[in-house]
């Protein structure tokens, strides 16, 4: 079976700014019948930016992007990972954006890899991350 992923949110901007090296990467995966997620937190981040800086190109090839990505939902499962994460982020001194726990624990819930080049961002908190920046 095809590995799943969800695309952090700098992944997302970087396939948005037409970057060659994440656009053969996100092809590869879409050949291989992978599913790639869409968290409504990134979809969230993205369009926070594109609301700021009025973009509407950009803004169109998002809303293209989005519907080629898996749409799921948080479920209670989500919230309470997410919970738990950011307690443990918070008993070792190792606090985090609430952003990137809600993605973390987004992508826990559904087996899924972290593509992002925010690896700091998300070291410890879940075990499969790549950068697709960097490949």
């Amino acid at each position: 079976m095809a590995p799943a992923y969800v695309l952090d949110t700098n992944t997302v901007s970087y396939i948005l700014a037409k970057d060659a090296m994440i656009a053969e990467k996100l092809e590869d995966a879409i050949v291989r019948d992978c599913t790639l997620y869409l968290c409504p937190v990134v979809y969230f981040e993205i369009m926070r930016g594109l609301a700021h800086r009025p973009a509407p190109t950009k803004r169109d090839g998002f809303r293209e992007l989005s519907q080629r990505l898996t749409w799921d939902e948080f479920i209670r499962d989500d919230w309470d990972r997410a919970a738990d994460l950011w307690a443990d982020c918070a008993r070792a001194g190792e606090p985090r954006e609430d952003a990137d726990i809600l993605i973390a624990a987004y992508a826990l819930t559904r087996g899924a890899r972290m593509v992002t080049s925010d690896i700091g961002h998300f070291q410890g908190l879940t075990p499969h991350i790549e950068n697709w920046k960097d490949l």
